[in-house]
């Protein structure tokens, strides 16, 4: 369940909102978006949660029932579905130049990404359980190995659930600060003048691999700037990729990407110009991935 600290941040936020006719929507428009996403990724966070509980007890038995797993792996993926869709919505309505806007963007991005890696590794961890409780000389049970694995891809799911805890809290709290400044000195969301050449995605550095790997530091100057990267996987891997502020603190990590199935896609990440590292976990998994800069 959310915090007390969490749900009274949340509370403060929508008073700060109300009480503020300087951070008005003509101001900041923004600031509306982002409670309005805030509220439905709160509600996506809750589902899962409820999720990955009733994953736990169908899992942790010698019989697991089918139809209950295929009704249960049918919400996860409606929840992901919601979710891609607000990540969409977040990208389209809160990429301004405004420097809260973008720092609101940022964890909101982290937060979106922790929910679809959980929900995926959960939906891989009941697929599985499914495939083997039908094998002809299974008898619909589970031995003593293959909960380990189901159990396991489910502990990696709810990692990323506590993570997204952590956002909506971090959410919230730069949601107050936002609405307060915007009280306080009026902030605008109007971009600067645009320069006359609009600046090209530049390429930084590439990596590729099989297996574990922490980069050497590399140097961005723009904000966003992205990774993009594809992963092969065999039967059963995994593949992550945390972005490290060089010596910043692990709270201050980007996630960009953390998947159990083979794809590709490409991560924007908000936190600024900077020198940066990569730390990648994989396993059964061949990558590569690219940083791009637009300074």
């Amino acid at each position: 369940m959310f915090s007390r600290r969490t749900m009274m941040s949340a509370v403060t936020c929508l008073l700060v909102l109300i009480c503020a006719p300087a951070a008005s929507a003509d101001d900041t428009p923004w600031l509306q978006t982002a409670e309005d996403l805030q509220s439905r990724l709160t509600e996506c966070t809750s589902g899962f949660q409820r999720i990955i509980q009733e994953a736990y007890k169908l899992i942790d038995t010698d019989r697991p029932d089918p139809q209950s797993l295929n009704v249960l792996q049918e919400s996860a993926w409606k929840q992901m579905a919601e979710v891609q869709n607000i990540g969409r919505e977040i990208h389209d309505q809160l990429d301004t130049e405004d420097i809260i806007a973008q720092r609101i963007l940022l964890y909101a991005n982290t937060w979106t990404m922790s929910l679809n890696s959980g929900l995926e590794t959960l939906n891989r961890s009941v697929a599985y359980v499914l495939e083997v409780a039908n094998r002809s000389n299974s008898n619909g049970s589970l031995n003593a190995d293959h909960a380990h694995i189901a159990l396991l891809g489910l502990d990696i799911a709810k990692a990323s659930l506590d993570t997204a805890f952590v956002c909506c809290t971090t959410f919230t709290d730069t949601m107050i600060t936002s609405a307060l400044l915007a009280k306080a000195i009026g902030l605008s969301d109007e971009p600067p003048t645009t320069p006359s050449e609009t600046p090209t995605w530049q390429p930084i550095a590439t990596w590729s691999g099989n297996g574990m790997k922490t980069t050497e530091p590399f140097q961005v100057l723009g904000t966003p700037w992205r990774a993009s990267w594809k992963a092969e996987m065999d039967d059963f891997g995994f593949f992550q990729v945390y972005a490290y502020p060089v010596g910043g603190s692990i709270l201050e990590a980007s996630v960009i990407a953390t998947t159990m199935s083979l794809g590709e896609d490409t991560s924007y990440i908000y936190s600024g110009p900077g020198d940066y590292y990569l730390v990648i976990s994989a396993a059964g998994c061949r990558w590569t991935i690219t940083i791009e800069d637009k300074p």
